[in-house]
């Protein structure tokens, strides 16, 4: 909800920054409280799980560097060459940085999901993909301002162009129709293909994100009625507030 007045003040500032990553904060902690299931580790996992404290702890900080470097030195040219390939081929540039990159970049989760799906574990699943969703609209959108401070050399705003501000807007509506969707914790064959037939709708036809802008925040009023009685009870359980 917090995520829909970032494109109505049309800028993303520090004050997005503490509150977004404050929140991402609080669901980190809360995570961190409820019940966990001891995952079943193979390959690579496995062996780092089977070492010593120390090298297991040396090996993660080494690849987590490792890993932080390559974004760092081939996000920039990826993009370029996307660019200058859009260029080439008379392909929207917008479409390929918006759309194939993150393809790319977020591959490893789908695949993960989806093997996690065929193996029966849908619960792990759609964990895995909330917990990324929820990591994209805290953490990663409010580094925007701060990154662009220090990057800048000057603390100022980050003003959002039209493209941006319609395309914050619209996954925010989607997301919250996403959320009340599951508020019921329910996820049934037809919301997942609504979802997609939606999701296809957008990014197929861009002359119509407003629109579909209207559609999800139209269908999420619908289903907040229809699940109106699981959004109190949902919300203590996010929050940890027991019954005395």
């Amino acid at each position: 909800m917090y995520s829909i007045t970032i494109p109505l003040k049309g800028e993303l500032n520090l004050i997005d920054t503490i509150i977004l990553v404050t929140l991402f904060g609080v669901y980190t902690r809360r995570a961190a409280q409820m019940e966990t299931e001891e995952p079943e580790i193979v390959g690579p996992p496995k062996l780092i799980a089977n070492m010593q404290d120390l090298p297991r702890r040396i090996t993660t900080a080494i690849l987590f560097l490792f890993s932080g470097g390559v974004i760092f030195f081939v996000a920039e040219p990826f993009t370029e060459s996307l660019i200058h390939l859009g260029e080439a081929y008379d392909i929207d540039k917008f479409l390929l940085v918006q759309w194939l990159a993150p393809i790319a970049s977020e591959s490893p989760e789908f695949i993960i999901a989806a093997t996690w799906t065929m193996r029966g574990a849908a619960n792990s699943a759609i964990k895995a993909l909330i917990s990324s969703k929820v990591n994209q609209w805290t953490l990663l959108i409010g580094t925007i301002p701060l990154v662009y401070a220090i990057s800048g050399g000057v603390i100022e705003p980050f003003v959002l162009d039209n493209k941006q501000h319609q395309e914050i807007l619209l996954t925010a509506a989607q997301s919250l129709f996403a959320v009340l969707i599951m508020m019921n914790l329910r996820f049934t064959k037809t919301e997942g293909y609504l979802l997609l037939i939606l999701f296809l709708a957008q990014m197929i036809v861009e002359s119509i994100r407003f629109e579909m802008m209207i559609v999800y925040l139209v269908l999420a009023v619908i289903v907040a009625i229809m699940h109106r009685k699981d959004i109190l009870p949902a919300a203590k359980f996010a929050l940890n507030i027991k019954k005395k």
